[in-house]
């Protein structure tokens, strides 16, 4: 019907909008109810398929809730959760996040731009080394939209979330990039 092709249009428009954006195909977009959302469906979906297999988690401890939560999560269902502190200057140490590393990992969970601190983690070479293992790599990218630019490729990241509302957006809308 006529309203529902139209809402369809708008959604489609809006999907190419933000996968442009963010350098992602259209398909990789899904639209969720916030960051929140999307970071669980991310933890949640590849723990439940990994866990048994590889069940190690990195995470850095300076992130937010949103991640810390359901990794504690994850934690209580058996995961080994490692967490990797930063130095002085808020950035992840990379010669100890490899220490971390290993082929028991599933998921390492960096967020972009810290949101309290604004330090910028280099989230290239940290998915390279995640990769390296075969583990995938979560970036929560909110705190850097709008700011700096946010290309999912270039970070090499396999999830991605944001929130709408952070950006001038409206409240209760996000993003979940999902790499193909």
């Amino acid at each position: 019907y006529l309203a529902g092709r139209e809402a369809a249009t708008l959604l489609d428009h809006a999907r190419e909008h933000v996968a442009s954006t963010l350098n992602a195909r259209p398909d990789e977009i899904h639209f969720c109810s916030g960051a929140t959302e999307a970071l669980n469906q991310a933890i949640f979906g590849v723990a439940e398929r990994m866990l048994n297999e590889r069940p190690h988690i990195i995470v850095a401890s300076p992130e937010h809730p949103a991640v810390l939560e359901p990794i504690k999560r994850c934690q209580r269902a058996g995961a080994q959760v490692r967490y990797r502190e930063v130095n002085e200057q808020g950035i992840i140490n990379l010669s100890q996040l490899d220490s971390l590393l290993n082929e028991q990992c599933f998921l390492v969970a960096v967020m972009l731009a810290n949101n309290e601190t604004a330090v910028i983690n280099d989230i290239p070479s940290i998915s390279a080394r995640a990769h390296a293992h075969g583990a995938f790599m979560l970036c929560d990218v909110t705190a850097a939209l709008g700011k700096i630019p946010v290309d999912v490729k270039a970070l090499g990241c396999d999830f991605a979330a944001c929130s709408a509302h952070k950006i001038h957006g409206p409240k209760g809308c996000g993003v979940f990039y999902k790499k193909r």
